[in-house]
C-alpha cells in the first residue's frame, strides 16, 4: 500500500471569532444592539463581547 505523507504546514487558520470580527465592527454591533433593543443602557455587558 502506498501512503503519501502530507507536508506539515504551519499556516494558521483564522478562527471563527477572528472572521466574525473582520465582518462586523464593534461600532456597528453596538449601534445595532441599541436599535434593536438588545441594550437599553450600557452597563457591565458589552454587546460586542456577547457576540
Amino acid at each position: 500500500m502506498n501512503k503519501k505523507k502530507h507536508k506539515n504546514t504551519t499556516r494558521a487558520t483564522p478562527s471563527i471569532e477572528e472572521e466574525l470580527n473582520k465582518l462586523f465592527s464593534p461600532e456597528w454591533l453596538r449601534k445595532i444592539a441599541k436599535e434593536t433593543g438588545l441594550i437599553k443602557r450600557e452597563r457591565k455587558i458589552d454587546p460586542v463581547l456577547m457576540f
